[in-house]
């Protein structure tokens, strides 16, 4: 047998070592310094917030001319994919930010004065913000032609990919729940709900994938089988089908977006293709139809009348 013995030693500070704080001076130009830095943070974001909004309602005025230009000339509605034309990501996200940093100083500001003792608040709501800010940065590529295709790719792909997302997560949810049952009461990694979505997501990049399969208990020859028809089933659909649906489907945007940036039609992509009524080529609204030719007594009657 052999056992351990625990000791300290005590460690004595040096005592004549003094403290000297700031001056009244310094400390008061420190403070004052932090105070103009957070308001001219605050009036930045109130002033970008105001034009965002500002392009909002002009964005909106022009929707209603052109759904009211819709219902005379055509005699229908606007679809849903076509009033996402007029919805901006873009300025969506630029307000989201702007809230987010300004919420975030006043927190900073109600911190320092001591009022607010919660630092992880102030964290998360400025560390979104500058996440989403540099994000934001991208549409500035969009004045480059090479660049503008592949943010226009990421628009016109987002909605296709999110439904996909949307069918994904249910079968997802599926595996992780059958995870949890079955393998919890055998193995740590899937002990709990959390523990086995985060198993799953490592295995689906290609982490820890030989480690999971060597974890499985061999004794047991039904939990065996199992294991190998789940684990192998989750692999082929996630990794094999999953992955290569998403790729084509941002295949095919990107195959819209180049075409419309060439006809100079990439403002007006609907769903991956151009707006219905919108001529190839032109930069125009839509035009209304051609009115009714008439017959020759109609035409004949007219002159007439003139």
């Amino acid at each position: 047998t052999s056992s351990f013995e625990l000791g300290y030693d005590e460690v004595r500070c040096n005592t004549n070592s003094t403290y000297h704080p700031s001056s009244g001076f310094t400390a008061l130009r420190a403070a004052l310094g932090q105070v103009i830095l957070d308001g001219s943070v605050i009036c930045l974001s109130l002033v970008t917030c105001l034009l965002v909004l500002k392009r909002i309602k002009r964005t909106w005025s022009l929707f209603q001319e052109v759904r009211q230009f819709y219902s005379f000339h055509y005699n229908r509605p606007l679809t849903w994919a076509e009033v996402g034309v007029f919805v901006d990501g873009w300025d969506l996200f630029s307000v989201f930010a702007d809230l987010l940093i300004f919420c975030g100083v006043i927190f900073k500001l109600l911190l320092d004065s001591g009022v607010d003792k919660h630092l992880d608040i102030t964290a998360v709501l400025v560390g979104s913000a500058v996440a989403i800010n540099w994000v934001l940065a991208l549409r500035f590529l969009s004045f480059d032609k090479g660049y503008y295709i592949l943010v226009l790719t990421i628009s016109v792909a987002a909605p296709n990919v999110l439904r996909l997302l949307l069918c994904i997560l249910a079968i997802y949810a599926g595996y992780v729940f059958c995870g949890w049952v079955v393998f919890g009461p055998y193995m740590v990694k899937f002990g709990s709900l959390v523990q086995a979505s985060d198993t799953l997501f490592a295995m689906l990049n290609g982490d820890e994938l030989l480690d999971t399969f060597m974890m499985v208990e061999r004794s047991n020859l039904l939990l065996f089988v199992f294991s190998k028809i789940y684990f192998y089933s989750f692999i082929i659909l996630f990794i094999y089908v999953i992955l290569s649906v998403m790729i084509s489907l941002i295949g095919d945007a990107m195959v819209a977006a180049q075409s419309a940036v060439k006809t100079g039609m990439g403002h007006w992509l609907v769903g991956g293709r151009v707006f219905p009524e919108l001529e190839l080529g032109s930069g125009d609204l839509p035009r209304p139809p051609s009115p009714p030719v008439q017959s020759g007594q109609n035409l004949n009657n007219t002159q007439n009348r003139l």
